[in-house]
C-alpha cells in the first residue's frame, strides 16, 4: 500500500533550499519515491497556515519510506534542511541584539540620548569627540536597519518588515539636519547600491521628492 509523506515548511533561506532539494530528489526517486505535489503558496480554504510550503512524496510502502529516510544519502543532506531554521533563528536572534545594543545605549546615558535628539538636529554645539561619537551612532543605526533590509530581502523576516520597522526609524534619524548631512556621504562608503536606493526612495517618499537609480 503506497505511503504518502506530507511536509510543511516556509523559505527561510532559499540559497540552502535550492541546495536541498537539488541533492534530496535523486535520493527519493532511487528509493522509488516520487513528488507528487508541490506549493509554495497553496489556497487556504479554512483557518490560519503558519507555513504554507506544502510538499506531498508518495512512497510504495513503510519500509520504502523509512528506507530512504534512514538511508545515508538522505542523514548526509538532512542536516542542510535542518540548517534553514536554526539559520532563521541565529539571523533574527543577531538582529535583536543590534537594536538592544542601541536602544541600552541610549536608554542608559543621557549624553547620548541628548546627542541623539538635540544633537542630531542641530540643536546643540558639538566638538570633534561629540561628532564622532554622533556619527558612530548614526553607523550603527544604519547597519543594524540594513541586517534586517538583507534579511527581508532573503526572506528570512516577512515582506514588508524593513519597510515597517528599520525603514520608518532610519528615515525619521536621517531627516535630521545631522543625520542627513552624515548620511549624502556614509551611503557611499561600505552599504551596497540596492540599500541605498531603497533608503533614498523612502526619504524620497516622505519629503514628496523623486530618487534616480545610482
Amino acid at each position: 500500500m503506497s505511503v504518502y509523506v506530507i511536509a510543511q515548511g516556509k523559505v527561510e533561506n532559499r540559497g540552502l533550499l535550492d541546495q536541498y532539494v537539488a541533492k534530496v530528489i535523486p535520493t527519493i526517486e532511487s528509493h522509488q519515491g516520487r513528488v507528487v505535489a508541490f506549493d509554495e503558496v497553496p489556497e487556504v480554504v479554512e483557518g490560519p497556515i503558519e507555513h504554507p510550503r506544502t510538499v506531498i512524496l508518495e512512497f510504495p510502502s513503510m519500509t520504502a519510506f523509512h528506507a530512504w529516510y534512514d538511508s545515508p544519502e538522505y542523514q548526509e543532506i538532512l542536516p542542510l534542511r535542518l540548517k534553514t531554521a536554526a539559520l532563521q533563528r541565529n539571523e533574527h536572534n543577531s538582529t535583536m541584539a543590534q537594536w538592544t545594543v542601541i536602544r541600552q545605549a541610549i536608554a542608559g546615558n543621557r549624553d547620548i540620548a541628548e546627542l541623539m535628539t538635540a544633537g542630531l538636529h542641530g540643536e546643540r554645539s558639538m566638538d570633534p569627540a561629540d561628532q564622532l561619537r554622533l556619527e558612530q551612532m548614526l553607523a550603527e543605526c544604519a547597519w543594524a536597519a540594513f541586517h534586517i533590509w538583507d534579511r527581508t530581502q532573503r526572506g528570512v523576516f516577512p515582506k514588508g518588515t524593513f519597510e515597517l520597522t528599520a525603514g520608518p526609524f532610519l528615515c525619521d534619524v536621517l531627516k535630521t539636519a545631522r543625520g542627513g548631512t552624515w548620511w549624502r556621504s556614509a551611503k557611499y562608503r561600505g552599504f551596497i547600491p540596492e540599500f541605498v536606493l531603497d533608503v533614498d526612495a523612502a526619504l524620497a517618499k516622505d519629503s514628496g521628492a523623486s530618487v534616480a537609480s545610482p
